[in-house]
């Protein structure tokens, strides 16, 4: 990923526009600061610095057996999650899950 520069107006609902280079975010940012209901707002360049990125959340699919009140996965479903690299790779399923007896 790229680092980019976006603008920000004080009390507004946010950025909305990535800025390749600092020069193209300043001239942007003195457009927004000249508009009308902008007059006394701040307004900031802001500069990446760092990023972090969650996993796609995973669905599980069980199958109940109601005789011994226990959840078992399905052995014919292949579950599947992107890496950091954004490969795909099988995910391991557990074999059993029993549920506490009451």
């Amino acid at each position: 990923m790229d680092k980019f520069w976006m603008c920000y107006v004080e009390g507004t609902m946010g950025c909305r526009f990535k800025h390749p280079n600092r020069e193209q975010a300043v001239k942007e940012a003195e457009r927004l600061a000249r508009l009308r209901g902008n007059e006394g707002k701040q307004v900031f360049i802001l500069e990446t610095t760092d990023y972090c990125q969650a996993p796609y959340p995973l669905v599980t699919w069980y199958k109940f057996n109601f005789s011994t009140d226990q959840a078992l996965i399905d052995s014919k479903v292949d579950l599947f999650y992107r890496d950091k690299t954004g490969k795909f790779r099988r995910l391991e399923p557990f074999s059993r899950i029993g549920f506490a007896q009451e």
